[in-house]
């Protein structure tokens, strides 16, 4: 909805926009997940003023060596209109795929995407931001992971207080992301939600309708005890 990603559009870019908002909403405090929770932790350790950072299951990988080979494959989909198999080489390349599915064949997986995306379009009103529309921005998300991969020592520099979620049954690879973290980061409280998955901080009522309104209250429970430790006696 902000327009098309400006050329170089960089984790820097991310944390200029966020600086942005922050400026005007005039708050200290920055909630994130997957990439979102890489922006909010570089704006933490790069930006004065943030006082506060909460982030589920920060998509930070461990080793440098995690790189993006699949965003060549990803572009060339994307170029060729075969958007369906773009967004499954994107769910592959970041991991997203659940258990049950990574065993099933690509071209299936192909074909099912493309029936998801059919249906929504069916129902989709004229100015709904569809699948098919959203598919070109994953890209920048790849980005974003392979830029900051292997930095987790850069985060020790971060003064603000840390809420580090996560959930048992979210995305492996962040797993170790969280283990790491939580040895660098000097002001850090660790929360891990048992038979949580991935998407257990999202908004049932908004763009996740599948989510569990049981683990997004859980989820915002541990924010708000949060907020409101780090914001002092005198807070509401």
């Amino acid at each position: 909805m902000s327009g098309r990603y400006r050329p170089q559009h960089a984790i820097r870019t991310e944390v200029e926009d966020l600086q942005a908002v922050l400026a005007v909403a005039q708050v200290e405090a920055v909630f994130g997940v997957r990439s979102g929770g890489l922006v909010a932790l570089e704006a933490a350790r790069t930006l004065p003023g943030i006082r506060t950072v909460a982030v589920y299951e920060p998509a930070l990988r461990v080793r440098a060596a995690d790189d993006a080979r699949w965003l060549a494959c990803f572009d060339r989909e994307i170029a060729d209109g075969e958007v369906a198999a773009a967004l499954v080489t994107s769910m592959v390349g970041l991991e997203l795929a659940p258990p049950a599915m990574r065993t099933m064949p690509r071209r299936l997986l192909v074909a099912l995407t493309a029936l998801t995306m059919r249906k929504e379009e069916k129902t989709a009103s004229p100015d709904a931001i569809t699948m098919r529309a959203l598919a070109p921005t994953v890209r920048h998300e790849g980005d974003l992971v392979a830029e900051l991969a292997g930095h987790a020592e850069a985060f020790r520099t971060v003064t603000a207080d840390v809420l580090l979620l996560g959930g048992s049954k979210g995305l492996a690879f962040t797993d170790p992301a969280r283990d790491e973290l939580a040895r660098v980061l000097p002001r850090v409280r660790r929360v891990e939600f048992p038979g949580f998955d991935h998407g257990a901080s999202s908004d049932s009522s908004t763009t996740n309708r599948g989510s569990n309104p049981q683990t997004v209250a859980a989820v915002a429970r541990e924010l708000r005890s949060f907020l409101v430790a780090a914001a002092g006696p005198s807070s509401t």
